[in-house]
Formats: structure tokens, sequence, C-alpha cells
């Protein structure tokens, strides 16, 4: 109701107000998207890193370095925005296809 009229009342005051975005679910032990600490199995710990340029030993807040992903990083994506933050789009990894014969050398075959 309220964002749908984008107006309320306060007082002797009208305020605007505006529905932000949701927010896709962010493991705090490894930084990426789509799962919590507690089901992390992610190998990397990067809970101790600054969200915004990957290091460790300060926070964002006092963070002085250039802005870089490690996540898009290690996946050879862009890597120039914070972790975590609008620009950052990295695709999932795919699990290891761990079937009999299914190597790069029988699937260049096949397709060949």
């Amino acid at each position: 109701m309220v964002t749908k009229n984008r107006r309320i009342r306060i007082g002797w005051t009208m305020a605007r107000v505006d529905l932000l975005p949701a927010r896709p679910t962010q493991c705090y032990r490894c930084l990426e998207n789509g799962h919590v600490r507690s089901q992390c199995r992610n190998e990397h710990d990067r809970g101790a890193a600054c969200y915004r340029c990957g290091q460790g030993g300060h926070i964002a807040k006092d963070c002085l370095e250039q802005v870089h992903c490690v996540i898009c990083s290690e996946r050879n994506l862009r890597a120039d925005h914070r972790m975590g933050g609008p620009a950052c789009k990295p695709l999932p990894l795919r699990k290891k296809d761990n079937r009999v014969g299914k190597n790069k050398e029988n699937m260049q075959t096949i397709t060949s």
C-alpha cells in the first residue's frame, strides 16, 4: 500500500517511499552468492578479506586500495568492482563431471 502511493505523511511532512531491490543471499565465508555460511562447501575462506579489494588486514570502510573482485578474477572475468556489488555477476562454477569417458579428448573426437 505504501509503495503503491510512493508517498507517506510523517507529521507535517510528506516523504517519498522507494522500494529497494531484493539482495541475493550471500555467504560471509566465501563471499559468493546463493548460499549462507552454514551451507558453504567452498574451499576458499574469504571471511577475513575486505570485500572492496579482496585483501586481508583491514575492513572496507578503511580500505584505500583499488577495488578488485577476487571471485571474478579467479574466473577470468572483469574484476574492477567490489565483491557482491551490483556490477559483480560471476557465473556459478560448474561441478566436475566424474563420469567415465567424459574428458576433453573424448568430447573433441565425438564432436569432430
